[in-house]
């Protein structure tokens, strides 16, 4: 009689086969998971990026408003808060050496933990009476938008937009 040839697989190309299809199914779940980590950390940033960009173009609106009150010692916080800003701003000011600073904070939805503020300094380059006139016309305006981190392990994120605006020309 004759033998006949075995055919098929044997158990131990079965298990090593479905060793390798595990292996290779592990390391594409882990790319999806970063993959999903990263496309929402990219969310938050663009959500802080166009907040943040939005209150610098407030910040511009406002124009010579920023100059007569925002920027004036003399104006109080409450009035700040009810003429320039919507509800859920809050406002407080701080005076240096030559320098006048007003922060305007918020609270910042769609973001864990998010907040941000605004923070407008007038002579931001510390200029003393008697230098040029000009320069102490500009106002520096920083935007900062902080949230936590959205994974146990990760550090609080932020983004931060610096703009300058002048005070325009009194009779223009």
């Amino acid at each position: 009689m004759r033998r006949r040839k075995a055919r098929g697989f044997s158990l131990v190309e079965i298990l090593v086969s479905v060793l390798i299809i595990s292996l290779a199914f592990v390391a594409f779940s882990q790319l999806f998971i970063s993959a999903i980590w990263l496309h929402k950390k990219a969310q938050y940033q663009t959500a802080a990026a166009k907040r943040a960009q939005n209150e610098v173009e407030r910040a511009i609106y406002l124009g010579d408003t920023t100059y007569s009150t925002l920027l004036n010692p003399t104006t109080t916080n409450a009035i700040i808060t009810s003429s320039c800003y919507p509800s859920g701003y809050t406002v407080s000011s701080a005076t240096m050496a030559h320098q006048f600073q007003r922060t305007v904070s918020f609270s910042m939805s769609g973001l864990p933990g998010g907040s941000g503020s605004v923070v407008y300094t007038a002579n931001p380059f510390n200029y003393t009476r008697g230098q040029d006139a000009k320069d102490q016309e500009l106002a520096s305006v920083v935007v900062t938008i902080t949230w936590s981190g959205f994974r146990a392990n990760m550090p609080n994120q932020s983004v931060t937009l610096t703009s300058f605006i002048a005070q325009m020309p009194q009779g223009n």
